[in-house]
């Protein structure tokens, strides 16, 4: 029971699982929320402020995930367009979307740094050939 509604478990996440921040305790369907009757409603389709996560299943790509989505878009649009025309679905990474590809630079240019400055150290310390000290 949550505010005198009754919901069905049906997962649970492990405790280092924290999305989309530390504070989140929990999800709930959107259904759920009480102003779905009211979007459900012609006069206000408002789908477009959406996000969603989910996990492609095994064998499903991302391009072509994204283009049976954008398919489902396009007939939305011609069913409604008013509301709909010009919209669509683009998919991102869960990695993509919360590192982003400038975060991924910058580590791939911190790790590059880290490798000359190793390769200088062990060449300024390395032994002499037989032993012998300069």
């Amino acid at each position: 029971m949550l505010d005198g509604r009754s919901y069905i478990i049906v997962g649970v996440m492990p405790p280092e699982f924290q999305f989309p921040d530390r504070k989140t305790a929990l999800w709930l369907p959107l259904a759920s929320d009480a102003r779905w009757a009211l979007w459900q409603q012609e006069k206000f389709r408002m789908a477009d402020a959406f996000s969603a996560m989910a996990r492609l299943k095994p064998g499903f790509s991302m391009s072509g995930t994204e283009a049976d989505m954008n398919t489902l878009s396009q007939t939305l649009a011609r069913e409604h367009p008013e509301t709909d025309a010009g919209l669509g679905v683009r998919l991102n990474p869960l990695a993509e979307q919360i590192a982003g590809a400038g975060l991924r630079r910058s580590l791939w240019l911190l790790e590059r740094a880290v490798l000359y400055v190793l390769l200088i150290a062990c060449s300024k310390h390395r032994e002499p050939a037989h032993g012998l000290r300069a």
